[in-house]
């Protein structure tokens, strides 16, 4: 009988091993620093942020509003879309985060693609 076992064992098909599926890491509790509440961070963002988002914003209205304060002067930031540095004054109505050719570019194809002229 073992020798029909072990034969039956040779011409059976060999079932495919399963691949575990890799688990989502778990998402991590956190507390912010300056109100206390309880937040949700994921391991994936590569960092685990102090302040929750309400929190986060109100901290750039703040500087945003002392950077406002005393004399008018240029501010100079880094545009998000290209990387170069340019300047602006301090009394605009809102900071831009992009410089002006990044803009213009981005105007121009908002106006193409959105045009009512075909």
């Amino acid at each position: 009988m073992k020798l029909l076992e072990k034969i039956r064992g040779f011409l059976r098909e060999e079932e495919p091993e399963t691949v575990p599926q890799p688990q989502a890491p778990e998402k991590l509790k956190k507390t912010c620093k300056k109100c206390g509440k309880t937040f949700t961070v994921d391991p994936a963002w590569g960092y685990v942020p102090t302040f929750c988002k309400d929190c986060r914003q109100q901290l750039v209205k703040e500087k945003e509003m002392k950077q406002r304060a005393g004399a008018l002067r240029e501010i100079k930031r880094k545009c998000k879309a290209c990387g170069k540095f340019f300047t602006f004054p301090s009394d605009t109505a809102r900071y831009p985060s992009y410089c002006p050719d990044c803009r213009k570019r981005h105007q121009a194809a908002m106006k193409e693609k959105y045009s009512r002229k075909k």
